[in-house]
């Protein structure tokens, strides 16, 4: 029975991660390698690699670029691990109900949670002003 409510957990995953649809089965059938644009760069990485000359200020608008989409990264990491020890105090609720470690355990996990929530918001505030302002 474990192994496969295991199995039907990875199934789910991996189809929320890679969203079969009717367009993915095309790119394996492109015959020319044409690379995307980097979001930050009107450039390509092959222009880039080449030598193309970057226009001035733009390689601080990269690191800001490249700064956000670690700092994403990192907090949908910590959201994940919150939650993944609210579902784990809970199964020790479950078990022991009078237990001090579950305790903990929950009442940490929303304290991370909330500074995550937070922390994202007031970077994403922060930033929203001074694209703006």
């Amino acid at each position: 029975m474990a192994k496969f409510f295991l199995f039907l957990i990875l199934n789910l995953i991996f189809l929320t991660l890679f969203n079969f649809n009717q367009n993915n089965y095309l790119y394996a059938q492109i015959r020319e390698f044409i690379p995307q644009k980097i979001s930050c760069t009107p450039f390509t990485i092959l222009d880039v690699l080449r030598g193309q000359s970057i226009p001035p200020g733009l390689v601080g608008k990269c690191l800001l670029w490249l700064a956000q989409k670690i700092l994403t990264l990192i907090y949908t990491v910590s959201l994940i691990i919150s939650v993944g020890f609210i579902i784990y105090s809970g199964l020790l609720f479950a078990t022991k109900p009078n237990d001090e470690n579950a305790k903990k355990y929950l009442i940490w996990a929303i304290i991370g949670a909330i500074i995550t929530i937070l922390a994202f918001s007031i970077v994403r505030g922060i930033e929203f002003t001074l694209s703006r302002g």
